[in-house]
């Protein structure tokens, strides 16, 4: 079987980029029988990693040429015409897209289902043009895999897809996210971030769906009878200063540390020495973040919306996240209760081990597969 896997996403800021380097890697580690062309656009910070695999005799990879350096574009023109080329049987997007052409067989990704159920958290014209195109991807591929059930069940109900054609692969955390023993590497990761002895992390994009403003409004209401500062590690998307003038206006500035994007290879260090990760968005698919924190033994509260309930289990504090209150309520335990963190790390790292990287891709060979 050959396969095609377009690898626009391989960089992507956040948990699809994240996706799709781990489950490319480990489809290509697992399965030496079928044979894979990469298919990298010239444009873009994808292209830097061409070459990655060429130790591996099953793996071709094509640094593709476009005359318009747009992923519109290439995925419907230039993509195409590579498949028909390389003559490939199963073309597998990680990211959520798929071209409408082609005799092969076509699979893609779905990370998330708010443009069907959300589309408010999307720039006026994404919210039209977005779901139309999604609605015909969803249509033209012959499986779909969604990172999650609850991601599943909108789709059926909102765009009307058949549950048939849908398989859910979880997403993981990555290998190295799990308990750190050597204190010196927690002081060196609190020394180069200028991390507080105790706070409460959120990590992620700053934007309408993360609920920032929730987060900073129960953070506010508790934070003159705590120590706990509040850590915030990510980037700013849209609608951000929006969100951060809030910051401002309820005059918390100097206890709230903005860290900016930090290296994934910091982040296990960051998850531990934090007191507690807070996950309070109106809707999450399937929360690389929430899985990582869980691996690394970091006490959890997250919102009772989307996929947290399905990914977390009994192993975090779930919230209503239209409820500043309830919040407030669940942050002041976290910091108040050390045998409440000790109870929710221990069962974080147990319900964590359900989820690997390697389990993600061995399902979604399984499922192209049973394309073929």
């Amino acid at each position: 079987m050959r396969i095609g896997i377009t690898l626009q996403s391989l960089h992507h800021l956040g948990g699809i980029g994240t996706y799709t380097q781990h489950i490319v890697k480990n489809l290509i580690k697992i399965d030496r029988k079928n044979e894979y062309i990469l298919i990298y656009p010239s444009f873009g910070k994808a292209r830097k990693s061409f070459g990655q695999f060429k130790s591996y005799p099953h793996v071709t990879e094509i640094l593709s040429k476009s005359t318009v350096p747009h992923g519109l574009y290439w995925d419907h023109f230039v993509v195409p015409k590579l498949s028909r080329k390389y003559g490939i049987e199963i073309l597998f997007n990680p990211f959520e897209s798929i071209t409408l052409s082609g005799e092969f067989k076509k699979v893609f990704v779905i990370h998330n289902s708010e443009r069907f159920i959300m589309p408010e958290v999307f720039w006026f014209f994404e919210r039209i043009s977005g779901h139309l195109r999604m609605k015909a991807y969803l249509r033209s591929a012959d499986r779909v895999i969604s990172v999650s059930q609850k991601v599943a069940d909108d789709i059926v109900q909102q765009a009307g897809i058949s549950q048939d054609k849908i398989r859910v692969v979880h997403n993981a955390p990555s290998e190295n996210f799990k308990p750190i023993a050597n204190p010196s590497v927690l002081g060196e990761i609190r020394k180069k971030y200028a991390l507080p002895e105790q706070f409460f992390l959120f990590v992620g994009g700053i934007y309408p769906q993360k609920n920032f403003q929730g987060l900073v409004q129960a953070y506010q209401m508790l934070a003159k009878n705590i120590p706990h500062s509040l850590v915030i590690a990510g980037n700013l998307r849209w609608k951000a200063k929006h969100e951060l003038d809030l910051i401002r206006r309820l005059e918390i500035e100097d206890r709230v540390q903005m860290i900016g994007w930090v290296d994934h290879q910091d982040l296990p260090a960051i998850y531990q020495l934090a007191s507690c990760f807070v996950l309070p968005s109106f809707h999450e698919s399937c929360s690389v973040a929430l899985l990582e924190a869980l691996a690394c033994g970091c006490p959890v509260i997250a919102s009772s919306t989307g996929g947290n309930p399905e990914v977390v289990a009994d192993a975090a504090l779930l919230i209503d996240p239209y409820d500043p209150h309830a919040l407030k309520n669940a942050m002041l335990r976290m910091a108040l209760e050390p045998e409440l963190r000790q109870e929710l790390s221990r069962r974080g790292l147990e319900r964590a081990q359900r989820f690997s990287w390697e389990k993600s891709a061995a399902a979604t060979l399984q499922v192209l597969e049973e394309v073929h």
